[in-house]
C-alpha cells in the first residue's frame, strides 16, 4: 500500500512542480531553456507514470480488489471510466507541453505556448487530485481490511 500511496504523492508533487516552473517562467524568474528542460523531464515523468499506473490499476489492481469486496465493484467501474477521461486530458497536456518544447523562436512565442500549457495544467490538476482522492477513499479501506498478498 505504501508504494501505491507514494505514487499518488509523486503525481501530486510533479503536478505542483510543473505549475511552479511554468509560473516562474511566465513571471521571468526561470530561463526559457531551463524551463523547457525541466518541462521535458518532469512532464514526461508525470504523463508516462500516470499512463503506466492506470494500466496496472485497470488490468490488475482494480479487478482483484472488486472481487475481494463486491460492494465496491461500481466504484472501480467509475475509477476505470475516470482513467479513460484522464487519458484524453493527458493527451491534451502532452500536446501543450510539446508546443512549449518545440518552440525555439522569440521569447514571446515561448511565453504564449507556456501560457497555453498552464491553462491545460490548470484544468487537468483538479481532476487528477479528485481522482486520486476517490481512489484512496475506495482502495485504502479494502487494503487495510483484506491485506491481499498481491499488494504487499
Amino acid at each position: 500500500m505504501a508504494f501505491w500511496l507514494d505514487k499518488h504523492l509523486s503525481f501530486r508533487s510533479l503536478t505542483q512542480h510543473l505549475d511552479r516552473d511554468v509560473s516562474e517562467m511566465l513571471d521571468g524568474n526561470l530561463d526559457a531553456r531551463q524551463y523547457q528542460q525541466r518541462l521535458h523531464r518532469f512532464g514526461g515523468m508525470l504523463i508516462n507514470d500516470l499512463h503506466g499506473h492506470h494500466q496496472i490499476e485497470d488490468a490488475h489492481y482494480f479487478p482483484v480488489m472488486a472481487k475481494l469486496d463486491q460492494t465496491t465493484a461500481r466504484g472501480f467501474e467509475i475509477l476505470d471510466s475516470d482513467h479513460h477521461q484522464m487519458d484524453a486530458l493527458l493527451s491534451d497536456l502532452a500536446g501543450a507541453a510539446n508546443g512549449v518544447l518545440q518552440t525555439s523562436g522569440p521569447p514571446d512565442a515561448l511565453k504564449d505556448k507556456a501560457a497555453a500549457f498552464k491553462a491545460t495544467l490548470d484544468s487537468f490538476a483538479p481532476m487528477l487530485n479528485r481522482h486520486l482522492i476517490d481512489e484512496e477513499e475506495l482502495v485504502v479501506p479494502i487494503l487495510l481490511k483484506y491485506a491481499p498478498p498481491e499488494f504487499r
